[in-house]
């Protein structure tokens, strides 16, 4: 679909150009089902490069599946999806069971990058990516998605330490959301 025209920004504040920080978007057409392994791949490579038998030495990091809500479009993701928090569900289930090879394969740290909290303290943000949920909404959702990765990780292997990084978009030194943490900190970090 075509890419969110989300407002790139540096410490500087200058706004680099267009074609440094270009991304290709998608949506939701039809079901989701997990493709490929691209992390379990990174993870047998990591492993076979440690020394001796203990298993763990590194971390797999990968996006939430929190953030797949922003993959729904009503005109294109309607027919398989009704709303977003559908979609989100499928792709949470996914991300557990995909945890779950990486637990195998011995990674017992995981990292989820969630930047789907943007939408809730930048409005500009939410606004270029075409969200016009409530940002309450938002956050509650995005709450809910990142505690049934983490709870259904650690269910299944309660040796695997699941952790959260929270930023506002990283693209050559330039971030693509603005403001503080604050209206979502309390929710996000009591739940």
């Amino acid at each position: 679909i075509e890419t969110p025209a989300v407002t790139w920004h540096r410490e500087d504040g200058e706004i680099p150009p267009g074609k440094e920080t270009d991304f290709v978007m998608t949506a939701a057409t039809s079901k989701v089902f997990r493709r490929d392994h691209l992390t379990a791949v990174e993870a047998a490579y990591l492993a076979s490069r440690i020394p001796g038998t203990v298993p763990g030495r590194f971390k797999i990091t990968m996006m939430s599946a929190a953030m797949g809500g922003m993959t729904w479009r009503p005109d294109v993701s309607a027919d398989a999806y009704p709303d977003p928090a559908n979609l989100v569900r499928d792709l949470v289930a996914l991300q557990v069971d995909e945890i779950s090879e990486l637990a195998g394969l011995g990674t017992r740290w995981v990292q989820l990058d969630s930047l789907s909290y943007n939408q809730v303290f930048d409005a500009e943000f939410r606004s270029a990516t075409q969200n016009t949920l409530n940002p309450e909404v938002i956050l509650a959702a995005s709450v809910a998605a990142d505690t049934a990765i983490v709870s259904g990780a650690k269910k299944a292997h309660p040796d695997v330490t699941v952790g959260m990084h929270l930023c506002r978009g990283n693209n050559r030194s330039a971030y693509m959301a603005k403001g503080g943490y604050d209206p979502v900190a309390e929710q996000l970090f009591g739940t």
